[in-house]
């Protein structure tokens, strides 16, 4: 009987230690999905001249839905209004801010180019999907489950 019952806590060892591994690469490969729906994001946001546009473009949103698909990427629930943003085919939510307010190390970080009225950047979130029920439950809503970026400093267009 001892023999039988001294065997338990390594295959609870052994299962955790499981547990936790397939977890971990689950939020890897999630996470990189995430990260390259950002990048792709911040592309277009520059290409397309902001989130607003991209927003109003059925060309920029239609490419934007387009790899998503490719890439796998699926938020569950994206939740913008945890970040006071808007959403883009509830793919990424994006902030738009003006540059005017930032000192000049700032500036120089976010690649801000007119330092006049006529800037503004683009902060753009991206949700990491996990779909393990005990990890999703546990941290319902924060913030550690999003990828952020920030596009260049663009004009804007009269």
């Amino acid at each position: 009987m001892r023999d039988s019952l001294g065997g338990i806590p390594v295959i609870v060892i052994v299962t955790l230690f499981i547990v936790i591994t397939l977890g971990y690469i689950a939020y890897n490969v999630n996470y990189t999905k995430a990260f390259r729906m950002k990048n792709k994001a911040i592309d277009l946001f520059e290409e397309f001249g902001g989130g607003e546009a991209c927003s109003g473009s059925s060309k920029c949103r239609g490419m934007l839905v387009k790899y998503a698909d490719t890439i796998g990427y699926k938020p569950d629930s994206l939740n913008c209004g945890f970040f006071g943003a808007e959403s883009v085919s509830n793919l990424v939510c994006y902030t738009t801010n003006t540059t005017d307010v930032y000192t000049q190390q700032n500036r120089e970080d976010l690649h801000i180019v007119d330092e006049g009225q006529g800037t503004f950047y683009n902060d753009v979130y991206t949700k990491v999907n996990i779909d393990l029920p005990i990890i999703r439950n546990m941290l319902i809503s924060g913030s550690v489950f999003y990828v952020t970026g920030s596009t260049k400093s663009m004009s804007i267009l009269s």
